[in-house]
C-alpha cells in the first residue's frame, strides 16, 4: 500500500510540474515561441528567454553528444555562423550551425509540465547556444507542438518551436 501511494505521489508530482517541492524527473528543455515575438522571441521551459539579436558571436559551435527526450545522439559540427541569432537572458547567445549526426532521432517523446509530447526533430536551422553555465543545441520541431502550454512562461506561446538538449 505504501508503495502504491508513493507511485501515485510521483505521478501526480510529474504532472503538476512541481519539481521544487518533490523529487520529480526534470522536464525536457523545450522552446515556446511567443505570440508577439517582441521583445522576447522564445522562452525555454526553464524560464530562459531568447531575444532576437545580430552581433558577433565570439564563440563557435562544438561537436559532442546530446539527449533530447530519451534519445541520445552525436553531432559533428562542420561550420557555425559568426553572428548570433538570439541572446539568452542568462548572459549567453545562440548561433546557427551545420553538422553531421550519428543516431539522429526523427521522433522523440518529451515531457513538459503539461504532459508528454511526440515531436519530430528537423535538421534545418539548428541552434547552438553558449551561456556562462552550459552549452545546448536546439532543433526545430513538428508534431504535437500546440496547446496545452505551461502557464509560467512569461509570454503567451503559440507553439513549441524547438526541442533542446545539453551538449557534452
Amino acid at each position: 500500500m505504501k508503495m502504491l501511494l508513493a507511485l501515485g505521489f510521483f505521478a501526480l508530482c510529474a504532472r503538476s510540474g512541481a519539481a521544487q517541492t518533490c523529487p520529480c524527473p526534470p522536464d525536457d528543455l523545450l522552446a515556446y515561441e511567443c505570440t508577439n515575438k517582441v521583445p522576447v522571441h522564445d522562452v525555454l521551459s526553464d524560464g530562459t528567454k531568447l531575444t532576437s539579436s545580430q552581433h558577433a558571436a565570439g564563440f563557435s559551435a562544438m561537436s559532442g553528444s546530446t539527449t533530447i527526450g530519451t534519445s541520445t545522439f552525436s553531432l559533428v559540427v562542420s561550420s557555425s555562423n559568426t553572428n548570433t541569432r538570439f541572446d539568452t537572458s542568462d548572459g549567453g547567445a545562440c548561433i546557427g550551425f551545420s553538422a553531421s549526426y550519428v543516431g539522429f532521432p526523427t521522433l522523440v517523446t518529451v515531457m513538459d509540465s503539461t504532459g508528454s509530447r511526440a515531436l519530430q526533430l528537423t535538421k534545418s536551422n539548428p541552434l547552438y547556444c553558449h551561456t556562462p553555465t552550459r552549452d545546448f543545441v536546439c532543433f526545430l520541431v513538428k508534431g504535437q507542438a500546440g496547446q496545452p502550454f505551461p502557464t509560467t512562461l512569461g509570454c503567451v506561446p503559440d507553439r513549441v518551436s524547438y526541442a533542446c538538449g545539453l551538449v557534452s
